[in-house]
């Protein structure tokens, strides 16, 4: 008979910025768990906004956290091969009947490092669970003052690794379209609201809910504007 306990893994989203948006499962599971890993965008750096949160929200002094590099790679399959390093780590510090979270921003389940981290451990015997929080989509629509549908009205969520053609091909068929990371193309998707003739009703926002949050409508952006890499748009018809 195997006895093994099998460890468990909560990938847990803490929100968009404020600490006040994380949800009492979150604040519970981290204040429990036994190892908290953390991503980072560099390698043998200790720098994360999701960590940020939670350090805002609770007392990590004794808490045992093991930070993850997730290099920043374009393709599914590129992506998977990067994250083998950080799979494996997360594997040797997660013992035998130990639980631990991982934390990422936004919710969990939209487009998160913690997602791609789920595909690269799908076939190791870690019990895995998901965590919502409240997505940077959610966050963005609430500090522009609107919400991002009404009644039977249809909404698109896409990155902008999509080309311009699929965003217009949206924006042609959705009452709203988001758009995330809108800092990798902004002057592209400028030219393309401005060709739509929807500046008035676009807005932007960077680090949504945080301290440092700061709120654009699209008409008022300036020519060759760079935003914070943590940037959603939002575009109504």
């Amino acid at each position: 008979m195997n006895l093994r306990k099998q460890p468990k893994l909560f990938f847990i989203g803490v929100g968009p910025g404020d600490p006040e948006l994380l949800t009492l499962k979150a604040v519970r599971l981290i204040k429990s768990c036994d190892v908290l890993f953390v991503p980072v965008r560099k390698k043998d750096s200790t720098r994360s906004i999701a960590l940020n949160i939670v350090n805002q929200a609770m007392d990590l002094k004794d808490k045992r956290v093991v930070y993850l590099h997730f290099p920043m790679v374009k393709g599914s399959e590129k992506m998977l091969s990067a994250l083998s390093p950080a799979a494996l780590t997360l594997q040797e510090e997660l013992s035998e009947g130990e639980t631990g979270v991982f934390i990422t921003l936004g919710c969990s389940t939209i487009y998160s490092t913690g997602g791609n981290l789920f595909l690269a451990l799908q076939d190791k015997d870690i019990a895995m669970h998901f965590v919502p929080g409240v997505s940077s989509i959610s966050g963005t629509a609430a500090s522009s003052g609107m919400p991002l549908v009404f009644s039977e009205e249809k909404l698109a969520i896409l990155p902008t690794t999509y080309s311009m053609d699929q965003i217009e091909s949206c924006i042609n068929n959705f009452e709203t379209v988001v758009l995330m990371k809108a800092h990798s193309c902004m002057d592209a998707i400028m030219k393309l609201i401005k060709q739509k003739g929807l500046l008035d009703t676009s807005f932007m926002v960077e680090k949504a809910t945080s301290e440092a949050e700061v709120i654009h409508c699209l008409r008022d952006m300036p020519d060759g504007y760079q935003p914070h890499y943590m940037s959603t748009i939002i575009i109504r018809n």
